[in-house]
């Protein structure tokens, strides 16, 4: 996998997509991001990736405000909380 990844430069690929991410989540899952290397699996990620940007022309981008990520909400929840309005 390293190979494919060196040749991809894979690594690049999730540099910039890095930069364009607006949470630490999405960082994190970024940097989870390989290649697909099954044929069937590359083809149905790219169906799914044409349906969203079908929905995103559509209705557009959802608002991405500064509030604090849900993970970090639940987190404090478990912690005793209270979550304000």
């Amino acid at each position: 996998m390293d190979d494919i990844n060196g040749m991809l430069e894979f690594d690049k690929i999730r540099e910039l997509l890095k930069e364009g991410a607006s949470t630490e989540r999405a960082r994190e899952r970024i940097d989870a991001l390989v290649p697909i290397l099954d044929q069937e699996r590359a083809e149905a990620a790219i169906e799914e990736t044409t349906e969203a940007r079908k929905v995103l022309d559509s209705l557009g981008t959802p608002p991405s405000g500064s509030t604090q990520e849900v993970r970090e909400i639940a987190q404090e929840a478990e912690l005793g909380s209270l979550l304000g309005a």
